[in-house]
């Protein structure tokens, strides 16, 4: 089972890196993967911890990616809260934010999840209505993304401004049609 970093964890882990590459451009993701409530409810912790770490082994592998992590997302340490579908990608180098915003997503959505009991009806695409209103279709096969990234380029970044951006921008991004916002 994947184990949700905490900020403060995330924090360390990048300013680690940073101490090893100080120099580069470095860019973040804050990946959230749609309806993902809705799929842990439809398909169950079983098939919600496949697809978490179907996601975390596609981040690992893209060469453009030096970090990633399933992040704890929360409001604030008294009401401490786990959003188990974020994860924080970390990428050193000059390519647009953007540009590899679109990999990372092209990459995600292009995943097929396996299923955890393939004899079991629930294991299909199901509709269920969206806090909107609108009707969507969980797939256990399938995810969509969107995602808030920052770039940061010099020396000595601050780590927890730049977590801040990346969280605002992927708020931003649930209703652009990109699906996808960078924030200076």
């Amino acid at each position: 089972m994947l184990h949700a970093k905490k900020p403060a964890e995330v924090r360390a882990d990048l300013e680690a890196l940073l101490r090893l590459a100080p120099q580069e451009n470095l860019s973040l993701f804050n990946i959230d993967i749609d309806f993902f409530m809705m799929y842990f409810d439809v398909f169950g912790p079983e098939q919600e911890t496949i697809a978490l770490n179907e996601v975390g082994s596609m981040l690992s592998a893209l060469d453009s990616i030096n970090y990633q992590t399933l992040f704890a997302h929360h409001t604030n340490e008294a009401d401490f809260k786990t959003y188990r579908n974020h994860f924080l990608a970390a990428s050193f180098g000059k390519k647009d934010p953007f540009e590899k915003g679109q990999e990372i997503k092209k990459a995600l959505e292009s995943l097929e999840i396996p299923i955890y009991d393939i004899k079991d009806s629930k294991y299909k695409p199901t509709e269920r209505k969206a806090e909107d209103g609108r009707i969507v279709v969980i797939d256990p096969k399938k995810i969509t993304v969107h995602m808030g990234t920052s770039r940061y380029a010099g020396y000595n970044p601050n780590v927890s401004d730049l977590m801040n951006l990346v969280m605002e921008a992927e708020e931003q991004s649930k209703a652009a049609e990109s699906r996808i916002v960078i924030l200076p």
